[in-house]
Formats: structure tokens, C-alpha cells, sequence
């Protein structure tokens, strides 16, 4: 954060990590991550950087949204994962800049391949016990069914990123 004060810092904080909960969770249970939560979230984000900083937080947090949306579009482009992902992802660079949404990116990297492993393990477990009538069928299906949920992950990330620079540690460094 470009900012020093650490109640605002906090309540930056506070106000994103409700955000990426909320979005990890209707996510997991709906498979989408709805616009009355992402947009809001961006235009606070922005607003707050530019009221505490001025046109240099505005560029900060302009940076950062564009930064997340730039990270994630490849992946919706190709259909793995949805929209709202990426805006999520906008919300969270907004917020953070763009140093700390390269640490986000790798931790969120790291959590969805986690994710993504057990889901196969999963599935793969299941398909052991009762392989499903006509499975040579479903094959098309099976690509769209592989998208994952990707909320879950940046919470998981962006949580992991605040909590290391609330303990004062050092964002990964490329």
C-alpha cells in the first residue's frame, strides 16, 4: 500500500478480505461471482487509493485493476475459467497494486492447482467405485465440467498475501 497509516491499512484490509471471502463462497456454491460484488469492490478500491493518495494512489489502484484483469483474461479467453474471476482479480490488484498482486497471482496459482488436484483425485476416486453408465458419452461435457470454481483460490491467495504483509514480510519478487 503507498499509504502509511496503519488503520487505514487495516481497514483496506478488512474491507478486501470480505470481499474475496464472500466471492470464494457464493463461487463454490453457484459457479458464479456476481457483479453487484466485483464492480462496487473495484470503484471502492479506486475511490479510497485516490481520496488517501491522490492522483498517485488513483494511478496505484488504476494500475493494480488493470494488472488483475491483465493476469487472468488469457484463461477466460480460452474458457477456462469465468468473468467474474477476472474481475475479481481487478478487485483485488485495485486494492493492492500491482507489486502485491504478483505475489497474489503465485499464491492463488499454487492454491487453484491444489484445488484442482483434489477435484480430480475426486473424480477419479469416484469413477473407481462406480464408473457412470455410458461414460464414452459425456466426454464433451467433461471439459466444461473440468472449470473450476477460481474464487475460492484467489481468496485463498489474496488472504495469504495480506497475511505475510501484515506480518511483515517481503511480497515474492520477480
Amino acid at each position: 500500500m503507498h499509504f502509511n497509516e496503519p488503520l487505514l491499512q487495516y481497514a483496506m484490509y478488512g474491507l478486501l478480505a470480505a470481499v474475496v471471502s464472500v466471492a470464494g463462497a457464493i463461487d463454490l456454491r453457484t459457479r458464479r461471482i456476481p457483479n453487484i460484488l466485483t464492480f462496487p469492490a473495484m470503484a471502492a478500491f479506486v475511490l479510497l487509493h485516490w481520496i488517501m493518495g491522490g492522483t498517485q494512489g488513483l494511478i496505484f489502484s488504476l494500475a493494480g485493476l488493470f494488472a488483475g484483469l491483465s493476469v487472468l483474461i488469457a484463461a477466460y479467453v480460452m474458457k477456462f475459467m469465468g468473468a467474474g474471476d477476472v474481475k475479481l482479480m481487478a478487485a483485488v490488484g485495485a486494492c493492492l497494486g500491482v507489486p502485491a498482486l504478483l505475489t497474489v497471482f503465485l499464491l492463488t496459482s499454487i492454491a487453484g492447482g491444489v484445488h484442482f488436484s483434489l477435484i480430480l483425485f475426486i473424480r477419479r476416486f469416484r469413477a473407481t467405485l462406480a464408473p457412470p453408465p455410458g461414460s464414452s458419452d459425456k466426454a464433451p461435457k467433461e471439459h466444461a465440467a473440468l472449470r473450476m470454481c477460481y474464487g475460492l483460490s484467489i481468496a485463498v491467495g489474496t488472504l495469504a498475501t495480506m497475511a505475510m504483509r501484515l506480518l511483515d514480510m517481503q511480497y515474492i519478487k520477480f
